[in-house]
């Protein structure tokens, strides 16, 4: 029979969503900058995301650029594991170790690199290994018996260190001295911001009961394990 209508006729449709995105994965880093004094060692958490439901293994890998200031070996840098496995929508994490020696100081940039299904994707994570010193004006001291004098001592920040130094003075006897002068300073402890300087004073007393003679009278800055020290050389003499 003939198909006969009048009006409008109304009939589902389907729709289709097509994705053209293709399975990737992601990297980021947790932190994405470290900051370290020589000789110590700091850590970030890579995690590795699935994107698009990306399976399969990533392999990892570091390679690390020296700063114009840089100085010293190259830092040591380790990633664990060297490769992840991803589930569909999934995450993986591996711990990036960073070793630097007492020597070290400068900006670093730390590529870390992840190869799969022949994707490649890279994170940059920035090292900068700061550090701080210590000096003393005058390094030498004439101090005559029953009086005192004084060294300026100052702290410098170097490639942005920043925080809270602690200060000790110790005097080392000139062979057999039956008695040492005294030496004290203004402040047991200064606090540097990134770039900037701080003094304190360094005070030398030679008593009546002071041996005549040549003493060395070390200062010793000390934050997070790590010290640096300055000699300031004491003439006690009777006159």
């Amino acid at each position: 029979a003939a198909h006969s209508f009048s009006g409008w006729e109304i009939h589902p449709l389907t729709a289709w969503r097509i994705s053209t995105a293709s399975p990737s994965f992601s990297l980021a880093a947790n932190p994405s900058s470290l900051s370290l004094l020589p000789g110590q060692s700091g850590s970030s958490s890579i995690t590795v995301n699935s994107v698009d439901s990306f399976t399969g293994m990533v392999s990892l890998a570091t390679t690390t650029l020296s700063g114009l200031n840089s100085s010293g070996p190259a830092p040591t840098v380790a990633i664990n594991p060297s490769s992840v496995v991803l589930a569909a929508g999934g995450t993986a994490t591996a711990t990036l170790t960073v070793g630097t020696s007492s020597s070290n100081t400068g900006d670093y940039a730390i590529t870390i690199t992840a190869t799969g299904n022949n994707l490649t994707q890279s994170l940059s994570l920035s090292l900068s290994i700061v550090d701080f010193a210590v000096s003393a004006n005058p390094t030498s001291l004439t101090v005559p018996i029953s009086s005192s004098r004084q060294s300026t001592i100052t702290l410098s920040s170097i490639n942005g260190f920043s925080g809270s130094v602690g200060l000790t003075a110790y005097v080392r006897p000139a062979g057999l001295a039956l008695s040492s002068p005294s030496a004290s300073l203004s402040a047991s402890d200064l606090t540097l911001s990134a770039g900037g300087a701080g003094t304190i004073t360094l005070t030398v007393t030679a008593s009546l009961l002071t041996t005549p003679g040549t003493y060395d009278v070390t200062l010793s800055a000390t934050t997070s394990g790590v010290t640096h020290s300055t000699v300031v050389t004491v003439n006690v003499t009777i006159f």
